[in-house]
C-alpha cells in the first residue's frame, strides 16, 4: 500500500524517536530551536507547540514497551492513551482496549493462579479508572466487558485460554462473581469521580449497591459524599447499605466504626476534642437499625475469636471493646432496654479477655476528655519503666490533641527512655509547626521547625511552612526558607528520602511561581538517579525501610509510585515544555523518565490552544473492536 507524504513523514518521525536512546533524544532536544524563537503569531505558536507535543507523545508510546515491570508498563500505557484523547479519540479508545487485552493475555509467570488473577484484576481496574478521566460512559462499558471476559478466562489455565459458557451451578457462581466484580468496579469508579463530580460518584455508588452487594469501597465513600451533597441526598444510600448489611452482617468492626461516624458526627474526631453535642444525621428508626447491626457485628466478632490466631484475636478483642465503650452512650440514649442489656453483656465478655491495664487504657481512649489525667495516673502506678513511658507518651499526645501544647511538651520531657522521649518530642514539634503555620503565626512555626532534630524532617518542616505561607499570602518572600531547606538536604547522603524532599521543595517553588523551580528540579533528578544502588535497588535512610531493598520485585513499590513526579513535570511542562523535557531526559530509570515526559506532555497540552477533536478516522486510527490495526 502506498502512503502519501503527509502520512509517511509522521510515521518516520515516530520510528526515529522510538529508536533513539535517552542520550540521543537529549542531544536532539538541545539542538532544536525553541518554538518561541520563531517569528510566528500567538495562534500559530500555540498550534505549533501542540503538534510538537503530540509528536513527542506518539514517540513515547512504543518506548513504554521496554519498561520491565508490568505494573509500570500498564500505568504508563494507560496514561499515554489518555493523553491522545483530545487529538485522536479513536486511537485512544483502541489503545485502551488493546491494553486491557494485553493484561488478560499476560502470563504472570512464577505466580500462583490466585495471585495472578488478583494482579490482573488490579491492573484492569487501574486502566478503567484512567479512562474515567475522559469518558465515564466508555469506562463503564470497558468495566462491564472486562468483568465478563475475566470470568470467562478464570476457568481456563493461564497459558491456554478459550471462551466457554458455564452451565448449571457453575453458571450461577459465574453470575454471582460477575455481580460482585461489577459492584466493585462501579464503586471504584465512584471513588475516581468523587473529587471532581460528587453527583456522578453518588450515582455510581447507587448502581454498585443495586447489584445487591455492599463492597468494602462503599464505606469510606459515605462521609465525603455527605459533606459534598448533604445528608438528604446521601441518606438513601446509607439506608440501602444498612438494609443489605442487616441481611448479610459480614462487616468488620472497622467498617462498623465508619458507619457510626456517618450517623454520629461527634465520634468522627476520635480522641481529638469533639464539637460537643451533635445531633445524629438519620432518623430514630435508622439509628436503631444501626444499633442492631452493631450488636450482630460484635456477636460475629466474638465467634471469630475461636478460630483467630493469638495476635489477631488480641486485635479483634481490643478494637471491639473500644467500640462498645464508644457506642455505649448512644445505646443508652437511643437503644431499647434489651439492646442496652445485650451491649453490656457483650462488653463484659470482651472485658474478661483483657488485662486490667488494657481495659483502663481503652476506656480512657474512648472518653478523650479524661485521657490525659487517666494516662498520667496509670503512669504513676506502673512499676515497669517501659509501660510508664508508654502511658506518658499517650498523655503527651492527648494533651496536644486537647490544645494544651505547653503541657504536651512538658509531659514528653518526663519520658525516661531517651529514644522514645526524642521521638515523642519531635512528633509534637512537627505538629506544632503545622498548627502555627496554618494559623499564620510563621515565626512560631519556624521556631518549632528548626527544633526538629532529624535533618530530613527538619527540611520537610521548613518547606511546609514556606508552602503554607505562599498559599496564604500571594507573593510571600519565602526564598530564604527554601534555600535553608535546600542546604540541609544537600549535606545528606544519597537516599530515596533525600530525593523526595528535593521534589517537595520544587513543588513549593512552583507554587510561588519561582523560576528557581527548574534548577531545583534538576538537582532533584540528580538525587533520584543516585537513590539506587548498583543493582538498581532503592536506598533508604532508615533501617526498617532499607530492608525493603532486598525483597523481590513483586513487593517492592512500583517505580512510578516512588516519587511524586507527575504534578511537578505537568506544571513545569505547561510553563516551558522544552526545558522540562530536557530535565526529564536526565532521569536514568526508564519508567521514571517516561513518566516525567508524559506528565510534561500533559502540561503542555493543557496550556496549548486546543484543536478540534479528531473523532473521524485517521490513517493511524483505523482499528476494529478486536484490536487489529
Amino acid at each position: 500500500m502506498k502512503l502519501s507524504k503527509s502520512v509517511i513523514h509522521p510515521v518516520i518521525s515516530v520510528l526515529i524517536l522510538s529508536l533513539m536512546s535517552g542520550a540521543a533524544r537529549r542531544s536532539l532536544q538541545k539542538e532544536t530551536p525553541p518554538e518561541n524563537q520563531q517569528s510566528v503569531s500567538g495562534a500559530e505558536e500555540s498550534s505549533g507547540q501542540r503538534e510538537q507535543v503530540l509528536q513527542t507523545l506518539r514517540g513515547l508510546i512504543p518506548m513504554i514497551e521496554e519498561v520491565e515491570d508490568i505494573r509500570d508498563r500498564v500505568r504508563l500505557k494507560a496514561r499515554a492513551a489518555g493523553l491522545l484523547w483530545s487529538s485522536d479519540r479513536p486511537q485512544a479508545r483502541f489503545q485502551f482496549r488493546r491494553l486491557l487485552s494485553a493484561i488478560d493475555e499476560y502470563p504472570f509467570e512464577g505466580k500462583k493462579s490466585e495471585d495472578a488473577a488478583a494482579m490482573r484484576e488490579q491492573l484492569r481496574r487501574e486502566v478503567i479508572l484512567e479512562v474515567t478521566r475522559y469518558d465515564r460512559q466508555f469506562a463503564e462499558e470497558l468495566a462491564h466487558r472486562a468483568s465478563r471476559e475475566s470470568e470467562e478466562s478464570k476457568s481456563q489455565p493461564e497459558k491456554h485460554r478459550t471462551t466457554g459458557v458455564a452451565t448449571g451451578p457453575d453458571q450461577q457462581r459465574t453470575i454471582e462473581r460477575e455481580r460482585y466484580q461489577r459492584a466493585i468496579r462501579l464503586a471504584a469508579l465512584a471513588h475516581q469521580s468523587m473529587s471532581d463530580d460528587p453527583e456522578r460518584a453518588l450515582k455510581l455508588a447507587e448502581e454498585s449497591m443495586a447489584e445487591g452487594i455492599v463492597t468494602f469501597q462503599i464505606f469510606p465513600l459515605l462521609i465525603p459524599l455527605k459533606r459534598a451533597l448533604g445528608t438528604d441526598r446521601v441518606n438513601p444510600l446509607f439506608e440501602r447499605t444498612l438494609t443489605l448489611l442487616l441481611e448479610h452482617p459480614r462487616l468488620t468492626t472497622q467498617e462498623l466504626q465508619l458507619l457510626a461516624i456517618y450517623i454520629f458526627p461527634d465520634l468522627q474526631l476520635g480522641n481529638m476534642p469533639g464539637p460537643g453535642e451533635v445531633a445524629p444525621v438519620v432518623s430514630l428508626p435508622l439509628i436503631r437499625q444501626f444499633l442492631e447491626l452493631a450488636l450482630r457485628t460484635f456477636t460475629r466478632t466474638q465467634q471469630q475469636l475461636a478460630i483467630a490466631s493469638k495476635e489477631r484475636r488480641q486485635r479483634l478483642v481490643m478494637h471491639a471493646y473500644f467500640l462498645t465503650q464508644q457506642l455505649r452512650p448512644k445505646f443508652e440514649q437511643y437503644g431499647s432496654p434489651e439492646a442496652i442489656t445485650a451491649l453490656m453483656s457483650i462488653s463484659d465478655q470482651l472485658a474478661t479477655l483483657l488485662t486490667e491495664e488494657q481495659r483502663q487504657v481503652i476506656e480512657a481512649n474512648a472518653q478523650p476528655q479524661a485521657n490525659v489525667a487517666k494516662m498520667l495516673e496509670l503512669a504513676e502506678r506502673a512499676t515497669d519503666p517501659g509501660r510508664r513511658d508508654a502511658y506518658r507518651a499517650q498523655a503527651a499526645m492527648s494533651a496536644y490533641a486537647s490544645g494544651d501544647y505547653v503541657n504536651a511538651l512538658n509531659i514528653a520531657k518526663r519520658i525516661e527512655d531517651r529514644e522514645m522521649r526524642t521521638r515523642v518530642e519531635q512528633q509534637i514539634k512537627k505538629l506544632l509547626t503545622q498548627v502555627f503555620a496554618e494559623r499564620g503565626e510563621f515565626d512560631a512555626a519556624l521556631k518549632y521547625a528548626r527544633e526538629v532534630s532529624d535533618p530530613v524532617e527538619r527540611a520537610s518542616m521548613l518547606n511546609m511552612v514556606a508552602r503554607i505561607w505562599v498559599q496564604k499570602e500571594k507573593g510571600a518572600f519565602v526564598m530564604p526558607i527554601l534555600v535553608e531547606a535546600e542546604q540541609i538536604v544537600a549535606e545528606l547522603p544519597d537516599s530515596v528520602e533525600k530525593a523526595m524532599v528535593m521534589l517537595w521543595i520544587t513543588e513549593t517553588h512552583i507554587a510561588g511561581e519561582s523560576e528557581r523551580a527548574f534548577s531545583v528540579l534538576a538537582k532533584a533528578v540528580e538525587s533520584i538517579n543516585r537513590a539506587f544502588d548498583e543493582k538498581g535497588r532503592p536506598k533508604y535512610r532508615r533501617p526498617l525501610e532499607s530492608g525493603r531493598a532486598g525483597r523481590s520485585n513483586e513487593i517492592l513499590p512500583r517505580m512510578t509510585d516512588m516519587f511524586r513526579l507527575e504534578p511537578i513535570f505537568r506544571q513545569l511542562g505547561r510553563r516551558d515544555f522544552d526545558r522540562t523535557v530536557a530535565i526529564a531526559l536526565e532521569l536514568n530509570r526508564r519508567a521514571l523518565r517516561l513518566q516525567a515526559e508524559l506528565a510534561a506532555c500533559e502540561g503542555a497540552l493543557m496550556g496549548a490552544r486546543p484543536v478540534k477533536d479528531k473523532d473521524a478516522e485517521s490513517p493511524t486510527s483505523r482499528v476494529d473492536e478486536s484490536g487489529r490495526a
